[in-house]
């Protein structure tokens, strides 16, 4: 709708002055000259919707996966991603990839700002991850990582490049 107006509007900016130069008969139908959008709106569908919604949780995903897992291998960069997914299942966090990203202290680059710079380096490699671990998960006892020792939640796990992990 808004084109539509803006474009009028335009068509009426640029048309009156031209059809004014070549006299009075020009600028009489100046004030007719209406150019329509071609643009044709309609409403996303509910499957259209869920499916943004999926992607822009699969790019959140990548995007916590580069931001706290930079400079380790693909493995190292699955059990992060492991991490969030195994969250997302267990009874005793919130039901979806956003609001387990989001929930109080979960994850650093969330509280420091990191997460937003994280957007703009994420590569093929952590979508990789994220693809790999929606196919089939490498650890699905993952619920928490750290860096330099083991969390004081959870039970002590393993430890894979820079983080240690933990489960229940």
């Amino acid at each position: 709708m808004m084109r539509n107006i803006l474009s009028m509007i335009l068509a009426g900016i640029i048309a009156a002055p031209i059809c004014a130069a070549a006299g009075p008969k020009w600028e009489a139908e100046a004030q007719k000259i209406w150019i329509p959008s071609r643009e044709i709106v309609t409403e996303d569908t509910q499957e259209q919707i869920e499916e943004e919604i999926y992607q822009g949780e699969l790019a959140l995903v990548a995007a916590v996966a580069w931001a706290e897992a930079e400079g380790e291998d693909l493995m190292g960069k699955r059990l992060v991603v492991d991490t969030i997914l195994n969250r997302v299942e267990s009874p005793d966090f919130p039901n979806t990839i956003t609001e387990v990203v989001f929930q109080r202290n979960a994850f650093a680059p969330v509280m420091d700002g990191r997460l937003l710079e994280a957007y703009q380096h994420v590569t093929a490699e952590e979508y990789e991850a994220v693809t790999m671990e929606l196919e089939h998960r490498q650890d699905p006892n993952v619920l928490y990582f750290t860096a330099g020792e083991y969390s004081s939640y959870g039970s002590p796990l393993y430890r894979y490049g820079n983080h240690y992990f933990s489960g229940r």
